[in-house]
């Protein structure tokens, strides 16, 4: 009973200590991080901030960065941290309810210019550490399939994923920056701060088995949720206790925090070993920490959003939405700005599907909510007004309401030039991307000039970008490219299309080497645009078109080399009309080459065509003159071949220009009946151009009159 009676005590004390207490003490700093050595780099307080609180006055911090809050009530939010070219680490602290504390309220701020900098840093660690496993991933796969563990299905397979993985490289580096470049380091202990450096560099294995040792992370959380649930019963029963176990249940849940972080740096070394199966495990068991904790939830329905499990996402949306819109009608600074986001993206997935009244209605909603949020807290809130703008508009364009989206994107154009300014990294992309759009209107509504002034300028975003080590971009350059070649042809500007097509199209080929089923199309529609401006039937436009298949069967020979050589054929026949000799000798032979290259693969299809390219090049040299060459690639033909008889005529005129004429005769005569109009006509040819000999033509002659006979 004296036990029990202290403790009361102690509660009535503490309860009136609370009631009388009006000013919550606070301090501002910025992010701890980590040194190039792998050492914290401890943060520093940050003066002259303006904090306010809902319901309250705004207050601004000292130069030692410490500020005091006056706070209507025991639970508060706050409403706005604003500090020129800072900005939170943490957006949701604004969504945040924080309880009345002795202990110093602390806010973490970042230097945005520092800030982009080091995630653009990151982005590039991650992306090398991710092709490093894809290199070492596919050595593997070689090494079981020469081992004869795999068959050549299996490889083939396997290497697809690993093609598919490629393309997913950059979302995942911009992802695992976005969560590395939010870690505060003087909030994390030493065991967590090294296994983010290993991760940082690359050494995965290592961090993996740090983290193991740390604790089994699956029956943590378990435990964990247990004990959350215990403690949540023990609290109703015992209503007498009510602050008691509140503090029991805050305890716990920075335990939650703690394994939440520790999941999230599963999930990234999953991410970075492509094991999209682990990365799921973590990224739903992070969640199921605290089914209320927005972030987690909205987490893991992005991962399953971008491997497509739709149902999935949709699924934790709905949840989100059905207990988010009651508790932001109660209390809107809490939970508006999470609802929003929400709504955005549950919009998105209903414009995929096709459902665009619903989209519609989603997207609507959710900004205006982002608008009004934003009259407080622009700089918070305006890139997701911008963003939500944006996606209303892509959506408009596709239901015919061009001005409604020319309307959107103009002011959603002027919120990301805004934000690209100060952090390019972060929000350059988001500005090429509206650029892009509001170019498509003004092309749809024939303001051509406009639409390619943005194109231009889009252009240059994405070549920026890419400098900079984001290949993701490339078929966003490659796409914008062919957009201002169409401009300039519809302009009548013929060689500024030619040469936007030519980017592009090397840019696509480039493209679907990496990844042949989703960029193939591109790269055909591009190629036909481009063969559009070739369209004449001389040497000149085949030239160009040559070269464009030259550059096609370089990166492609699969696709491309046989239509090349068949190319390099039509050519050098044009160049033989005009009695260029020379330039039809390289043609012919550099179709030899190509056929050859490609019968190695393919022995039954191509071989017929190198015994006719060999027949061409025989017949080329006997224009030429050069009868024992002509003979030689003559009788290479018949051997690779010998169902291409056409090829008996070249070497029947050879033997017969050579002088050989009794095996020359033998051939003549064997197949008059089947060659007789190619012989004719090829003796023909021969005269007109002068290359019989004068030793030769009474020869000549007489095959001809052997060929007469009984015709």
């Amino acid at each position: 009973m004296k036990k029990k009676l202290c403790i009361l005590t102690l509660m009535s004390a503490m309860a009136v200590t609370i009631a009388a207490q009006t000013c919550q003490k606070g301090m501002v700093r910025t992010a701890g991080s980590s040194a190039p050595s792998g050492k914290a780099v401890k943060g520093k307080r940050l003066g002259a901030v303006i904090i306010e609180v809902d319901g309250g006055k705004e207050v601004m911090s000292d130069e030692t960065g410490q500020f005091t809050l006056v706070i209507p009530r025991k639970t508060y939010f706050l409403k706005n941290v604003i500090k020129q070219g800072y900005r939170l680490l943490d957006d949701e602290v604004l969504t945040r309810q924080y309880f009345y504390s002795e202990n110093v309220h602390e806010i973490v701020m970042v230097n945005i210019a520092q800030s982009a900098e080091a995630r653009l840093s990151q982005m590039q660690r991650s992306t090398a550490t991710m092709q490093k496993q894809l290199k070492l991933q596919q050595d593997e796969i070689t090494r079981m399939r020469n081992e004869k563990q795999i068959n050549e299905e299996e490889y083939r397979r396997r290497l697809a994923e690993l093609t598919e993985n490629n393309e997913k490289i950059q979302s995942r580096a911009d992802e695992l920056a976005e969560h590395l470049s939010r870690i505060d380091y003087d909030r994390i202990d030493e065991q967590e701060s090294e296994v983010l450096r290993l991760i940082d560099d690359g050494m995965l294995d290592s961090a993996d088995s740090l983290l193991h040792a740390m604790c089994d992370i699956h029956a943590a959380v378990n435990n964990h949720r247990e004990t959350m649930e215990q403690l949540n019963r023990d609290k109703a029963k015992h209503p007498d206790r009510v602050d008691q176990y509140g503090r029991k249940i805050r305890r716990q849940q920075e335990r939650g925090e703690t394994l939440a972080a520790l999941c999230l740096d599963h999930y990234s070394i999953a991410q970075l070993r492509f094991d999209t199966h682990s990365a799921e495990d973590y990224i739903e068991l992070r969640a199921s920490i605290d089914t209320s904790e927005i972030k987690w939830q909205m987490d893991a329905a992005a991962f399953h959003t971008r491997e497509k499990h739709i149902a999935k996402a949709m699924n934790i949306y709905t949840r989100l939405i059905s207990w988010l819109r009651p508790s932001a009608v109660a209390e809107p600074s809490r939970w508006d700005a999470a609802l929003s986001a929400v709504l955005n993206n549950m919009a998105i997935l209903h414009n995929d599907r096709g459902e665009t009244a619903e989209a519609e209605q989603l997207y609507r909603e959710a900004l205006s909510i982002r608008q009004r949020l934003a009259m407080t807290a622009n700089e918070v809130y305006a890139p997701y007004v911008a963003q939500t703008q944006n996606n209303l508009a892509v959506l408009f364009q596709t239901t015919d309401k061009t001005k409604q989206a020319e309307k959107l994107l103009t002011a959603a154009l002027a919120t990301r030039r805004t934000l690209a300014e100060s952090n390019p990294v972060k929000y350059g992309a988001d500005k090429a991307v509206t650029m892009v759009n509001l170019a498509a209107v003004y092309a749809e509504q024939r303001q051509h000039e406009r639409s390619a002034a943005l194109y231009l300028e889009a252009l240059d975003t994405y070549n920026q970008l890419i400098h900079n080590g984001f290949s993701a971009y490339e078929a966003d350059r490659a796409a914008v490219l062919n957009n201002l070649a169409v401009i300039c042809r519809i302009r009548g500007d013929l060689k500024q299309s030619e040469k936007y097509w030519w980017d592009a199209l090397t840019a696509y080929c480039h493209l679907t080497q990496r990844n042949h089923q989703r960029h193939y199309s591109h790269l055909q529609s591009t190629l036909g645009n481009l063969l559009d401006i070739y369209d004449a039937n001389n040497c000149e436009c085949l030239e160009k078109r040559l070269t464009v298949y030259r550059l096609l069967a370089g990166n492609l020979p699969a696709d491309y080399a046989p239509t090349a050589a068949q190319l390099m054929n039509t050519l050098a026949d044009c160049y033989d009309r005009e009695l260029n000799t020379e330039k039809s000798k390289e043609l012919y032979t550099e179709a030899l080459t190509t056929y050859e290259k490609l019968a190695k693969n393919n022995a039954p299809k191509y071989t017929p065509y190198v015994a006719r390219q060999l027949g061409n090049l025989s017949f080329h040299h006997l224009l030429t003159g050069k009868f024992d060459i002509a003979e030689e690639y003559a009788r290479r033909g018949l051997q690779t071949d010998p169902a291409k008889t056409f090829i008996q005529a070249n070497l029947a005129a050879a033997l017969l220009l050579r002088g050989k004429y009794t095996e020359a005769e033998s051939i003549y005569s064997a197949y008059k009946d089947e060659l007789r109009s190619s012989f004719l006509e090829d003796l023909q040819t021969f005269a007109e151009r002068g290359i019989i000999p004068d030793e030769r033509k009474t020869d000549v002659e007489k095959i001809k009159n052997l060929l007469r006979d009984n015709y």
